[in-house]
């Protein structure tokens, strides 16, 4: 009996023995083709997960501007201001509105008979930038005087009226100036704090969500962008407008030249033909 179980207890430890130390199988990993070794009808009818879709969001222009950030509030105002001012210069810096071709007509008409007083409330009763110009210097002029009709005194008095009046229309020229260097300073300071926004997300939460720095970066590019959109149209505006303004001006003193040139011709015949050299000795 005792013999009995002491083989029972050795064939018992054999078994555990051999539980233990078996070799575990590995576990097949299961792919798109299936289970190695699973039937196939039992593999067709197994659930598969559903594909997930990438939905890629469309970028468009407005959200490029909320992703500005604050700095596309005044970067807009800016931006409106340049239209504004464009439309502005244009409906004053205009050929009728300094030199109309009627007024130069009638004033042509005026001095080449010598009537200078006539010419003078002709031109004062018009609001034209040569209208005004001609009503304040051809007071100064010198009837006394044959040969020149005093046109040193009539050229200060039309600097005299240059400097008080040409200050208000560049002053709305030269807005375009400011508006062309601020708006990249501005767009500067929306990127540098883009920037600061970037690296204190990241310095907080790490590099774990990538969106929010896209965020934040995106806001620093878009606000130098938009700067320098603003910028480029308005430094082109204020050059155009500045040379337009100095030929306006300048085709209005060379018209009060011709006006004078024309009441001295009234006054004594052949004064151009006089002027022209006839000889080397002539003097």
């Amino acid at each position: 009996m005792i013999l009995k179980v002491r083989l029972f207890s050795h064939q018992l430890l054999i078994v555990m023995l051999l539980v233990f130390f078996a070799p575990v199988p590995a576990v097949q990993s299961q792919d798109t083709d299936g289970i190695e070794g699973l039937d196939p009808d039992i593999e067709e009818t197994l659930p598969t997960a559903p594909a997930q879709e990438v939905v890629f969001e469309k970028v468009t222009f407005l959200k490029l501007l909320r992703a500005g950030g604050w700095a596309m509030w005044p970067l807009a105002a800016f931006s409106i201001a340049v239209v504004a001012l464009a439309l502005y210069n244009i409906s004053v810096l205009r050929t009728q509105e300094f030199c109309p071709p009627a007024l130069v007509k009638q004033l042509h008409r005026d001095m080449s008979a010598f009537q200078v007083r006539t010419a003078v409330e002709t031109a004062r009763d018009h609001p034209s930038y040569l209208g005004r110009m001609l009503g304040r210097s051809l007071p100064a002029m010198d009837p006394d005087d044959k040969e020149t009709l005093g046109r040193e005194q009539i050229h200060e008095a039309i600097s005299e009226f240059a400097e008080r009046t040409n200050g208000q229309y560049m002053l709305w020229v030269n807005y375009f100036s400011i508006l062309a260097q601020a708006s990249p300073m501005l767009g500067l300071l929306g990127t540098v704090s883009g920037m600061i926004k970037a690296f204190s997300t990241m310095g907080r939460e790490g590099m774990g969500d990538p969106t929010r720095l896209a965020e934040h970066i995106s806001e620093a590019l878009v606000t130098t962008a938009c700067g320098l959109i603003i910028a480029l149209p308005a430094l082109f505006c204020y050059f155009v407008f500045r040379n337009h303004l100095i030929r306006l001006i300048g085709r209005c003193v060379e018209i009060a030249d011709e006006l004078l040139d024309a009441s001295l011709e009234s006054l004594n015949p052949g004064f151009r033909q006089s002027r022209l050299p006839n000889g080397l000795n002539d003097e």
